[in-house]
């Protein structure tokens, strides 16, 4: 990220998190077909196999040599950190309670499996985290960090009430799937700025990023076993979007 032009990080970030999330999807669902077809101990071994070669491309491809660069080191901010600590819990918070939500919608659940319907709302996320998020994060780098993170963090949080208080699956879905447009926004861009500062900065921004996402996830079904209503996490989700923005309001200029 050193060499991505300042305006351009968000763009960059969500271009590898793109690519990368449509190998991830690429090899799950090759390799569930790869097993199903051929069984499990040759599959996993062709997969062994391809990871093998994978090896010697990879070296050849960083055979030459490298340009020097400077080493970066800044300090994370703590404002950045506690962005990442929100971009992990918030979503998990939604996640997490996604298919107990959507199963309380009886009238389409006797219809369809809840599991079917929780299965295609969360495909829709990594359909928005590998083909969306170049230009998601392209419109992030045209706000910049702090009119996105208000625009994000404000707009997940209203879109998260409205979806507590949904009558209908489908208002419920589209809000859902509208938060999952601003989180792979705000995945990416906020990611791109804190990978600008180096790798100790980043390693302290994704280490907020995921204790967010395990105690969000926590969080959720405490609420869930404490009121058994699993609209309640969305609720809180978006309470705690509006805390974060609070807190980093002054601070996210000097990221």
């Amino acid at each position: 990220m050193q060499d991505v032009p300042a305006g351009s990080t968000g763009r960059a970030m969500g271009f590898y998190n793109g690519v990368s999330r449509i190998g991830s999807a690429a090899g799950l669902f090759g390799g569930a077909v790869l097993i199903d077809g051929v069984g499990f101990n040759l599959g996993i071994l062709i997969i062994a196999g391809i990871s093998l070669l994978a090896v010697p491309l990879a070296a050849r491809a960083f055979s030459g040599p490298l340009p020097h660069r400077e080493p970066v080191s800044a300090p994370a901010p703590w404002a950045l950190l506690l962005l990442g600590a929100c971009i992990g819990a918030v979503p998990a918070f939604v996640l997490s309670t996604l298919g107990a939500s959507i199963s309380t919608y009886t009238e389409i659940t006797d219809l369809i499996p809840a599991a079917t319907l929780t299965g295609a709302v969360l495909a829709t996320r990594y359909v928005l985290d590998s083909l969306a998020a170049p230009v998601l994060d392209f419109v992030f780098d045209r706000l910049g960090l702090h009119h996105a993170t208000v625009v994000c963090l404000a707009g997940g949080a209203l879109l998260l009430i409205a979806a507590s208080a949904a009558p209908d699956l489908i208002p419920f879905v589209s809000c859902v799937v509208l938060f999952f447009g601003m989180t792979t926004l705000m995945y990416a861009g906020v990611g791109g700025v804190a990978s600008a500062l180096g790798s100790g900065a980043y390693a302290r921004y994704v280490t907020a990023l995921d204790f967010g996402a395990a105690a969000g996830a926590l969080l959720a079904w405490i609420l869930v076993a404490q009121f058994s209503d699993p609209f309640i996490p969305l609720a809180a989700a978006a309470v705690l979007s509006g805390l974060t923005l609070a807190a980093v309001w002054t601070r996210i200029d000097r990221l």
